[in-house]
């Protein structure tokens, strides 16, 4: 079935296949910085949706996030990923709202929060030292 979601469906509707996947007990994940690829993929019981299912999410990004990660290692937080990858806003606003980092432990809001605040940080250094 994932071979079939990759190749975007066969006779059916990808989301039919993913239903399939839950219902024959497979663990179907959104897409997750640490754990997906480009394509889906399996490991154990646990299906992780591919980058490539996100609808505007561009590929120059997906394949810097990849290659960070094969290099880098694991991302240990969103401030770990946003030094370690040149990402716009609208990118990384993406990958939140999926879901992309449920491995901190926060929520999609406090997450949105943070990369708005780093990301205006990284943007204007000398404004994030002075004090007001």
């Amino acid at each position: 079935m994932v071979g079939v979601i990759n190749n975007f469906g066969g006779f059916y509707h990808t989301e039919f296949y993913i239903h399939e996947l839950r219902m024959n007990g497979a663990d179907v994940q959104a897409p997750h910085i640490n754990e997906s690829e480009n394509l889906t993929r399996i490991l154990g019981k646990t299906v992780y949706l591919g980058f490539v299912h996100m609808k505007f999410l561009q590929k120059e990004t997906v394949a810097q996030i990849l290659q960070e990660r094969q290099q880098g290692g694991r991302f240990t937080s969103l401030v770990d990923f946003v030094s370690r990858v040149d990402i716009s806003l609208e990118q990384l606003l993406i990958l939140v709202r999926i879901g992309c980092f449920r491995f901190t432990g926060k929520s999609k809001q406090e997450t949105l929060w943070e990369a708005h605040f780093i990301l205006h940080r990284k943007k204007n250094p000398s404004k994030a030292g002075a004090s007001t």
